[in-house]
């Protein structure tokens, strides 16, 4: 999103920074917001509800992003994936943990660290993935700029695919049998 925004957009680095911040500014309040929430409603269901806010977003972001794509219409999206982010981080650790007994509390985190950690190695091998194969080593300049357009959709759309999985899977989560 930084690169779409310095040279699709046009933005200075410090410029595409500021725009960029709208996504962690929400999730930081929406935290807040969803661990309050999760002591009243149940946490799996704040969780799903927290992915399908991302969802909405990735989505609208591959829908919506070119050239001339307003920047007030980018800081929503990544205001509301980064709502969604907020939504789903708190109550879904508080599912995860309530579903273990004590004595499986570290383990229980640190999977979730793991989890984590791997999700973000694996959407950044993909993002590679992605731009290799639409642009190979081209750099973006303004004869690339198409294919690094292109290249972004396809990886916001698998992103927004990955993440309607996951509120499918989310969606069916602590019913019982």
């Amino acid at each position: 999103m930084s690169l779409y925004l310095q040279y699709a957009k046009g933005l200075s680095p410090r410029s595409a920074g500021l725009v960029l911040l709208s996504q962690p500014v929400t999730q930081v309040f929406a935290s807040l917001a969803a661990g309050r929430l999760a002591e009243r409603f149940e946490p799996g269901r704040l969780a799903t509800l927290g992915m399908l806010m991302s969802s909405a977003g990735l989505l609208a972001a591959a829908v919506t992003c070119g050239p001339d794509t307003p920047l007030w219409l980018l800081a929503g999206q990544l205001a509301l994936i980064g709502t969604g982010f907020g939504v789903f981080i708190t109550p879904n650790s508080t599912a995860i943990m309530g579903s273990v007994d004590k004595r499986q509390f570290g383990l229980a985190s640190g999977m979730i660290a793991t989890m984590r950690t791997l999700g973000m190695a694996v959407s950044m091998t993909s993002v590679t993935f992605i731009f290799a194969l639409f642009m190979g080593d081209a750099l973006i300049t303004p004869a690339t700029l198409p294919a690094f357009l292109v290249s972004m959709r396809v990886g916001l759309t698998v992103f927004a695919v990955f993440s309607c999985l996951g509120v499918i899977l989310s969606f069916g989560r602590g019913r019982r049998r």
